[in-house]
């Protein structure tokens, strides 16, 4: 996935006009949490290819990842 596609994502709100019921709440944590893995990886992966910048051959795999 591409970083910048991966940190654009965020987690939208409650629907407008509803009322909000407790399972909704935990599936808004729900989803929080995921995105918040997700975005992790993808500022580790950003993280590893500024390490990697002084090496071609490292960066080079990096991005075909």
């Amino acid at each position: 996935m591409d970083i910048r596609t991966c940190f654009d994502k965020e987690v939208g709100p409650f629907p407008a006009g509803i009322s909000i019921s407790d399972l909704m709440v935990f599936d808004k944590i729900e989803e929080f949490i995921r995105s918040d893995r997700v975005k992790s990886a993808c500022g580790k992966r950003l993280i590893a290819i500024v390490d990697a910048s002084h090496d071609p051959k490292i960066l080079a795999k990096l991005k075909r990842k």
